[in-house]
């Protein structure tokens, strides 16, 4: 049993707080229908394993009872297009009836598969059922252990399943010796796991390598050998011509005007263009989606990393590499920018991932300062130096470091809408620090109510002395006036939020408000607080700040608060410290 991608995304969310229906449906981008089927789903599949149940009242929140048995159940089991791809490139020549009987799936999820694994791995393998003949598969530039290698470096549960097939219990002994010399050849560039993944994925391939054998476990042992061959040429080419690869790299970046602050940036592009080529990361078609908004934001990066993969592959021909890696690795050594508000660890143990996965934050996420690991040494430097706002992990690394409480976990290349689950915590923490700088006490006054006002007649009078007092300008008061008097009103919990986008020049929010004597009210609701939002045209994302505000409030009302009567108590109450 294993959890969706969607269900994985939903319980990670519930592990950083509780989460209204509404929040979960914004970020999930789903209906409140589909996450109440979704959470009753993993509610049954968390309580069926033990590992723990989501309890729902006023909002959604996650009751974990065993955190291995969770994190059991997060990283378990395989795609459909993992399990048809994995039984196609290691028992060739299969029938579509011993394929279904394989992967137990049905012929119409294997023809779904298909289509899948050719529409996001296009330029490494192509996948054709053939009547009579079963489905055939092409490689187009990668073997079939390259391929088996790179998915399994993100999939344990696929590193498992390689070495039942490659018989790993016994074929093991048979190149125990030469595997150990091989790790230590590729030790400057390979870890002990990426040797290992390749060593049981050569040898699960062998039918598909060598096709036809009598002792298969003599044969599984071979393809292996003649895997660390094939790496140990392309190693020994690649360092050969290591210093007219140096040099080719230092003229394009002169060429496309890359600056580093790294004096040795030539020689590590050098090794990452060697560590790309023995052990290559396959780009699927959502990873391409993500470098094409990359592309416009750092073009010359994107463009040197074409230039040099085209004329090392003029040379090299062997060489499989994607040229994007290597721009992002270039990005990675520029010069950072100032330090941001809201600090986000990753752990992620692959380099070239990584590298990928801090870009991704920082164009997509506004004013965080993101600092990679890629082992438990660096990752405890890291928790010595700081305390962390954010720490999210690559689940596939099995970190021995006990002091994190992690926020969120994933795989790979984050996705956009993990991506979107980090950018919400972020931000929900950005407001939680900026809460005293929003709403400054000289914005925090209390209003005397007459005997028989209305809601309207209040807000006048709130705009009016936020007019007179230089909090707000008289445009910004027509701008809220109208909106209100338009029936465009938001009020939650006792609290009325008038609102309005203002042209004054701002990168953050401004907030102000009005404590009533007495509550009034407004049509069917009870007002006692009146919160002034104020959003700049210029700024990129002017409703978060309404989803923070809302979700505070849920929490309050959750934990059975009265609403604020103080300005300390008002702070406290929207998330301030």
């Amino acid at each position: 049993m294993h959890l969706t991608k969607r269900e994985q995304m939903l319980v990670s969310l519930l592990r950083a707080r509780p989460r209204t229906g509404a929040e979960l449906a914004e970020v999930l981008g789903v209906s409140r229908r589909t996450v109440v089927r979704e959470v009753a789903s993993v509610n049954a599949k968390l309580q069926s394993e033990g590992a723990g149940r989501i309890e729902s009242e006023q909002s959604y929140r996650l009751e974990v009872l065993s955190a291995e048995r969770l994190h059991a159940l997060l990283k378990d089991g395989l795609s459909d297009e993992l399990a048809v791809l994995l039984a196609v490139l290691t028992s060739p020549d299969q029938s579509m009836a011993s394929l279904a009987q394989e992967t137990f799936l049905s012929r119409r999820s294997i023809g779904r598969a298909i289509a899948e694994i050719n529409a996001e791995y296009a330029s490494v393998v192509r996948l054709e059922p053939r009547a009579g003949r079963g489905v055939e598969a092409t490689l187009l530039s990668a073997g079939a252990a390259d391929v088996l290698a790179s998915l399994a470096a993100e999939s344990p549960y696929l590193a498992t399943r390689l070495e039942e097939l490659a018989g790993w219990d016994l074929g093991g002994q048979l190149v125990r010796e030469s595997c150990a010399r091989y790790r230590e050849e590729m030790r400057p560039y390979l870890s002990s796991r990426q040797a290992h993944l390749q060593t049981v994925a050569a040898m699960a391939a062998a039918p598909f390598t060598h096709r036809e054998s009598d002792n298969w476990a003599v044969t599984r042992a071979r393809a292996a050998e003649d895997f660390y061959q094939e790496k140990r040429e392309l190693l020994f080419e690649l360092v050969t011509h290591r210093a007219r690869i140096v040099d080719q790299i230092d003229a394009l970046l002169r060429a496309y005007g890359i600056h580093s602050t790294r004096s040795d940036l030539c020689s590590l592009v050098f090794d990452h263009v060697v560590r790309c080529a023995l052990f290559p990361t396959l780009m699927s078609e959502e990873m391409r989606e993500q470098m094409r908004g990359m592309r416009l934001l750092h073009p010359f990066e994107f463009d040197f990393g074409d230039d040099l993969c085209a004329r090392l592959r003029e040379d090299h021909p062997r060489l499989l590499m994607e040229s994007d890696f290597l721009a992002l690795y270039v990005l990675a050594s520029m010069e950072k920018p100032e330090r941001r508000p809201v600090s986000v660890l990753v752990l992620c143990h692959r380099r070239s991932m990584s590298t990928i996965n801090q870009r991704l934050i920082e164009q997509n996420v506004e004013k965080v300062d993101v600092r990679v690991v890629c082992d438990d040494a660096a990752l405890q430097v890291a928790l010595d130096e700081r305390n962390w706002d954010l720490a999210v992990r690559d689940e596939d690394y099995p970190t021995l470091v006990e002091e994190v409480s992690w926020d969120m976990a994933f795989r790979g290349v984050l996705s956009a809408g993990e991506l979107k689950i980090i950018r919400t915590m972020a931000l929900d923490i950005l407001y939680r620090k900026n809460v005293e700088r929003m709403l400054g006490e000289e914005s925090y006054f209390h209003l005397s109510v007459e005997p028989g006002q209305v809601y309207l007649s209040v807000l006048e009078d709130v705009l009016g002395r936020l007019v007179d007092e230089h909090r707000i300008t008289a445009d910004e008061a027509d701008l809220i006036r109208q909106r209100e008097r338009a029936g465009k009103r938001l009020n939650l919990g006792g609290i009325a939020f008038p609102h309005a986008i203002t042209p004054v020049e701002s990168d953050e929010f401004r907030l102000a408000v009005a404590c009533l004597d007495e509550p009034v009210t407004d049509t069917d609701d009870r007002i006692e607080l009146v919160i002034v939002v104020l959003a700049s045209q210029s700024q990129a994302d002017k409703s978060s700040i309404f989803t923070y505000l809302l979700s505070v409030i849920e929490d309050a009302r959750a934990r059975g608060e009265s609403l604020p009567r103080t300005y300390e108590d008002t702070l406290r109450f929207l998330g301030g410290a």
